[in-house]
């Protein structure tokens, strides 16, 4: 087996960890956080490229775009039911976004207030998740 045919095996394999709904509800609250602001910017554009592709699930997907219409309630129900070390991935994910829109070494602030708020849906304190980025 070729190094590439292993690599595609352990992204396949890392997809498997999640249902569909799980990847459109952690795509949709990415989202959410990124454009909290109401600007996207390059960097984070290429983190949700990069997103789509780990995950395996586009934008044009059914359960992603069914998404808005849950609500807040809604993501954090289908996020709850990540297992706990793929929340921990979630959290590092989040974190790899907030590091997208940095202005003088600091994360957004509109944009952090709403990633702890989903996180905290999701039972990570604030706490938890700096522990979690800077162990």
């Amino acid at each position: 087996m070729s190094n590439s045919q292993k690599d595609q095996e352990v992204i396949d394999n890392f997809r498997k960890l999640f249902t569909n709904k799980q990847k459109a509800a952690i795509l949709s609250s990415m989202m959410i956080i990124a454009t909290a602001n109401d600007t996207v910017n390059q960097a984070e554009e290429k983190h949700f490229e990069e997103m789509t592709n780990t995950l395996g699930i586009s934008f044009d997907d059914p359960d992603f775009q069914s998404m808005p219409e849950k609500g807040r309630a809604g993501l954090a129900e289908i996020s709850n039911t990540l297992s706990a070390s793929n929340k921990m991935w979630y959290a590092l994910a989040i974190y790899k976004l907030l590091s997208k829109s940095l202005s003088q070494g600091l994360p957004d602030k509109k944009k952090l207030e709403i990633a702890l708020a989903i996180l905290s849906d999701i039972g990570i304190s604030e706490s938890d998740f700096m522990r979690i980025v800077k162990p």
